[in-house]
């Protein structure tokens, strides 16, 4: 048992590694997958790894410096996960993460890509940090919660004309 054990353990590893490079479709629903902590070995996180799946908690380990497009979109992650070293972060990587209400974004980020919390329609709280000087358009677009969203900027970036998209409900102060 105990070398079963060990060998799932490897299996599963092996499966995580993949998955930050080719998106395996449904996974969550093959082996009820919520939860995920990625090995120290994993640098990227690749395009739609996690996309649509129902992981609500994923552990990013300090290796990981760039998060491909679409790598979380549609997923059921409610909290944007600590993200140590991560630089860069394309665009959709939180897509319609419906259940979404929290994004505290990392200390390293230099820009904030198109369309990244694009309907994430339950987002009360964005932080941003002092390194990003750039926001990309539709970036808020239908992003907002409908009970009112907190947007801290932590610098003074560059907003693309459109970053908060059509919504209305947008205001400055």
């Amino acid at each position: 048992i105990k070398t079963a054990g060990i060998l799932m353990g490897k299996l599963f590893n092996i499966l995580i590694r993949c998955l930050c490079f080719f998106r395996i479709h449904h996974l969550d629903i093959v082996i009820g997958l919520t939860s995920v902590t990625l090995p120290d070995t994993v640098e990227t996180i690749g395009k739609n790894s996690f996309a649509g799946t129902a992981i609500t908690d994923i552990d990013i380990p300090s290796s990981v410096t760039t998060i491909k497009e679409g790598a979380f979109s549609e997923s059921k992650l409610t909290v944007v996960p600590e993200m140590e070293n991560v630089t860069t972060i394309e665009k959709k990587a939180f897509w319609k993460c419906q259940g979404l209400t929290t994004a505290e974004l990392p200390e390293k980020l230099a820009s904030i890509s198109d369309q990244m919390f694009q309907n994430c329609s339950a987002l009360t709280t964005v932080i941003v940090p002092e390194s990003v000087t750039n926001i990309g358009a539709n970036v808020f677009a239908n992003a907002l919660s409908a009970e009112g969203s907190v947007l801290v900027l932590r610098g003074t970036p560059t907003f693309a004309a459109n970053a908060f998209g059509n919504n209305n409900t947008a205001t400055t102060a």
